[in-house]
């Protein structure tokens, strides 16, 4: 049975809620089995809204439809658990988060969800101004603020769902209170964004220059990472669009469609086989040259031999003792 767009998102996102609030425990296997379900449905519902064009870039927040509001925080999902639980090299992990959270308050600022998504993405976005240019004072004032603004939202949030959920089911549900709790939870997942940026650019600052500080105490090591011959990583996506749509969130890694990937190992296999059957043959022949020339001597000698005994009877050869 083909899952909705709408159950697919629903499902990541109670998926999303059980693993950052501890319901699993994060070293088990059950844990593990339902981060990759997650992070699977959550670009399943990018792939989509991407094939769809839920959010054209003609469209502002009015244009867009109740139903489809809650798709905006897609990728403030996906780059929370990335950074959160992310594996591998720790400088990709955090600039594919990076990416999702930027993708998101782009969305956000483009739609006109809040007048400061689009200020706060276009500074994160610059990375060339580094965060400690503000004072102190500034940035604890910021931090404030924001603190302040994410407790007022969740209590917004929490105050409008109890209104929803004491709706009568025989009703049909308000779509302006829906409306309200769907743009303050956008809202929030900004503020939420605004903070996890600004603790990845401190983590890179910090990784980078520890990364630097070894190199440069170990230039064996430095030699040794710039001269392996380590296999490149890559996304096997399910098609041309996915392959898009992921490439977008891991700028780092190359992807291929399904397609493309079977196609290369089919090349690989071919080539393998060629390349045996070309030696096979090559050795073929080079034995059946050697037997022929084997044969051809056999059959040299055979004849001499023959001639020979023709010129020279049976004890022709012998006459010293005949008297």
């Amino acid at each position: 049975m083909e899952v909705t767009l709408k159950e697919l998102f629903s499902r990541g996102k109670e998926s999303f809620i059980k693993l950052t609030t501890y319901d699993l425990n994060p070293g088990s296997g059950e844990f593990k089995v339902c981060l990759r379900q997650t992070l699977s449905d959550l670009e399943e519902v990018l792939r989509s809204i991407k094939v769809l064009d839920i959010f054209s870039y003609n469209e502002t927040l009015e244009d867009i439809s109740t139903k489809d509001i809650k798709y905006l925080c897609t990728n403030a999902l996906l780059g929370h658990l990335i950074h959160q639980f992310g594996e591998g090299d720790r400088i990709e992990v955090l600039e594919s988060s990076k990416i999702h959270l930027i993708d998101f308050l782009e969305l956000c600022a483009r739609c006109e969800v809040e007048v400061e998504a689009e200020s706060s993405c276009s500074i994160l976005q610059d990375s060339k101004v580094p965060a400690n240019l503000k004072s102190s004072a500034e940035h604890r004032q910021t931090k404030i603020a924001r603190y302040k603004k994410i407790k007022e939202l969740e209590g917004q949030i929490k105050a409008l769902s109890d209104k929803v959920e004491s709706q009568p089911s025989t009703l049909p549900v308000d779509e302006e209170l829906q409306r309200e709790l769907l743009l303050n939870e956008a809202k929030l997942w900004i503020r939420r964004s605004e903070d996890t940026l600004e603790s990845i650019e401190n983590e890179l600052q910090t990784v980078k220059g520890m990364k630097e500080l070894k190199l440069k105490e170990d230039p064996k090591e430095a030699k040794s990472s710039n001269t392996g011959s380590k296999p490149k990583s890559f996304i096997i996506t399910k098609d041309v669009i996915s392959k898009h749509v992921f490439g977008a969130g891991y700028p780092s890694l190359p992807t291929m469609t399904v397609e493309e990937f079977y196609e290369q190992q089919y090349k690989n296999i071919k080539s393998a086989e060629h390349n045996q059957s070309s030696s096979a043959g090559k050795t073929s022949e080079e034995d059946k040259d050697e037997d022929d020339s084997e044969t051809e001597e056999a059959i040299k000698k055979a004849r001499e031999w023959d001639a020979f005994r023709d010129d020279h009877k049976r004890g022709s050869g012998n006459r010293h003792n005949m008297s």
